[in-house]
């Protein structure tokens, strides 16, 4: 009996602690049965507390025993509660407790293989990907109507949790209500991580936004304000306007055109591309009065800039 499980379920589940720990189950559960105790609802229970099942299997770390334990209730193999005193009950889940086999009970080869330490794989797999979407259907539709999203949207989350799953070997739990919790707080976790990055992007572009904003409104700062090195460093020779009255118009033009002010080079240039523009307008104003602009050159109207639309004012 004690070879056939270990070699049995070890390669069914790919897992010798698993084996051992079915093993011990059953016959502790067995022992219930004989006693007549921890018999809830037509099911013999086992009562162990955390230090209890450390005791019963020794040979196995505390942590990865506690996590083979609930692999095995994923797996749908047992059934576990913990009562308020923190004592566990564990369960056999749907295998009933075996009688001895006869001893010369002979193993499958994949079994012994296992047993003589080769490496074997299970003689058949279950695959998530193989999980019928109709019983996947209801968990869908919970999730749409949490979450907002249409339906193609969490299948299309299944398939890559499917794909995920099946990529690390593991098999998905016999039962059906652990297979969609798993795939609940799979999606749950997606939308989560989907709604932290929408936001941090919200906040990127918020800031980035806010900056341009800041930006844009500095140029109304040098209204008035034309540094004075501009007068050595523009030229302004043949300009009829003052410098400080086109200074004045290059700023509101720059701010209406929505120009974030980076720095002073940006003035300087977008500055002097300006003021050769309102120049080169001014003197064929001057020579044609009936000149008919092209190429963007139109009169000179002090109240009218929109002829600098189209005109490089960054300077960049």
């Amino acid at each position: 009996m004690l070879q056939h499980f270990y070699s049995e379920e070890a390669v069914r589940y790919n897992s010798m602690e698993i084996a051992v720990i079915l093993q011990k189950f059953r016959e502790l559960l067995h022992y219930n049965q004989t006693l007549n105790q921890h018999l809830i609802n037509n099911t013999y229970w086992l009562k162990i507390t955390e230090q209890g099942l450390v005791d019963l299997f020794p040979f196995i770390e505390k942590g990865k025993l506690l996590r083979t334990l609930y692999r095995m209730k994923e797996l749908g193999l047992i059934l576990q509660k913990q009562d308020q005193s923190n004592t566990y009950w564990f369960t056999v889940n749907d295998i009933p407790v075996e009688t001895p086999a006869p001893a010369n009970h002979s193993v499958s080869p994949q079994a012994q293989a296992f047993v003589n330490g080769q490496q074997v794989e299970p003689a058949s797999k279950r695959l998530w990907s193989d999980v019928n979407q109709e019983f996947i259907a209801e968990s869908v539709a919970k999730l749409v109507a949490k979450h907002g999203y249409d339906q193609n949207h969490f299948f299309e989350i299944w398939h890559t949790f499917a794909s995920s799953m099946d990529a690390n070997g593991e098999q998905p739990p016999a039962r059906m209500d652990l297979i969609q919790k798993r795939f609940i707080a799979y999606a749950n976790k997606v939308q989560m991580n989907l709604a932290h990055g929408n936001r941090r992007y919200q906040q990127t572009y918020n800031q980035t936004a806010e900056k341009r904003e800041q930006a844009v409104e500095a140029w109304l700062g040098y209204i008035d304000k034309m540094p004075p090195e501009f007068v050595y460093k523009v030229d302004s020779n043949g300009l009829q306007a003052s410098l400080d009255f086109v200074w004045n118009c290059f700023i509101r033009k720059s701010y209406e055109k929505q120009i974030p002010l980076k720095n002073s080079y940006q003035l300087e240039n977008g500055f002097s591309v300006f003021v050769n523009t309102w120049r080169q307008n001014e003197v064929k104003d001057q020579q044609k009065q009936n000149y008919k602009p092209r190429s963007g050159y139109q009169k000179v109207d002090h109240n009218d800039t929109s002829w600098a639309d189209d005109i490089d004012l960054e300077g960049l």
